[in-house]
């Protein structure tokens, strides 16, 4: 079918250092209340389209959020927070995009490498051709990752 299933994606673990100003403090306890954490903090990006999950933009929105934007999140009894303002919005995806090339750094090999290898060495056992795949799988959710715009207002050119 040409539906995505929904179990379809990778995780990724986030972290976030807070610059330790007032407003931190109460980012924290808006994550802790939603049971998260700015650090190491695993999240689901979905494979076919690089888009992070719901509780993933939270917690982007939150740890980028403001006075003003805070006292919003805390007013609000829902888990997932929707987009905030315009500010916040940039600066979550800005966010997403350095915790996204923080992680693409860390893998020894580039998606292209992984290819090559799969094709081409032949002693690979099967193992570690899921183990490829698998990284692969990773890397181009997380490449899809660098392009999503979340909610922020697009200047679009007609076709």
């Amino acid at each position: 079918g040409t539906g995505a299933n929904k179990e379809d994606y990778v995780e990724v673990v986030f972290s976030h250092e807070d610059s330790g100003s007032s407003v931190s403090k109460i980012r924290k306890l808006l994550l802790q209340n939603r049971r998260l954490t700015s650090m190491i903090q695993p999240f689901r990006i979905a494979s076919g389209t690089g888009a992070p999950s719901d509780i993933c933009m939270t917690w982007l929105r939150i740890c980028t959020c403001n006075k003003e934007e805070a006292a919003t999140v805390l007013k609000a009894k829902t888990a997932v927070i929707g987009k905030l303002s315009e500010r916040n919005e940039a600066e979550a995806l800005a966010l997403l995009q350095d915790v996204v090339r923080r992680t693409l750094g860390k893998y020894k090999t580039t998606l292209e490498e992984d290819e090559k290898r799969l094709k081409d060495d032949g002693t690979l056992s099967a193992n570690a051709r899921v183990a490829i795949r698998l990284r692969m799988k990773e890397k181009a959710a997380l490449q899809k990752c660098l392009l999503f715009k979340g909610l922020l207002k697009e200047e679009r050119k007609a076709d």
